[in-house]
């Protein structure tokens, strides 16, 4: 079996390594979409299942002798996808909040000017306040923390199933 360091590493660096990579696909994702809500950010949520299994994968064969329980993989599973999400978090923060400030007000344009198209009869009140409705829910802070929730809330989920199929039991009789 592997031992308790083993553990860790393999979650901590599989977890950075994930949640740099989601950050790199966010921006491959920003290029190939045309729109701010596009099929293609999908894909955003479903890479940690592969992030999740090869942390399995990498601790059943290279630490735990091809032996790896449904406990440890389900907590392994916890453990990177916590950290690729903060991550990815605190990468989206960082780049919203010095890097790509503009894509944030062309983005709370875009959702104003829709909103004020879809609704003809709202007085200048009514539209400034929902545009710091708008600037409120697309601050940097926002945007991690909603990133943050979006995938702690699949973690569970994601980690059952890569649990369940990583989960390998010693075959040979002793």
């Amino acid at each position: 079996m592997h031992k308790s360091w083993h553990f860790w590493l393999v979650g901590i660096s599989t977890g950075i390594f994930s949640g740099l990579l989601m950050l790199l696909l966010y921006f491959g994702m920003n290029y190939l979409a045309n729109s701010y809500f596009s099929v293609y950010y999908i894909f955003i949520y479903l890479f940690p299942l592969i992030s999740l299994g090869a942390a399995c994968y990498f601790l059943q064969r290279f630490f735990g002798m091809g032996v790896l329980r449904f406990k440890h993989a389900f907590r392994l599973s916890l453990l990177t996808s916590v950290i690729s999400a903060a991550i990815f978090s605190i990468g989206m923060y960082f780049v919203f909040s010095q890097l790509n400030q503009p894509a944030i007000s062309a983005r709370s344009t875009m959702i104003e000017s829709d909103y004020i198209l879809g609704r003809q009869g709202l007085t200048y009140n009514e539209m400034r306040d929902k545009k710091e409705q708008i600037a409120q829910i697309l601050s940097p802070l926002s945007i991690a923390v909603m990133y943050f929730l979006l995938n702690i809330v699949l973690t569970p989920l994601f980690a059952l199933i890569i649990a369940i199929f990583a989960k390998r039991k010693n075959r040979f009789i002793e």
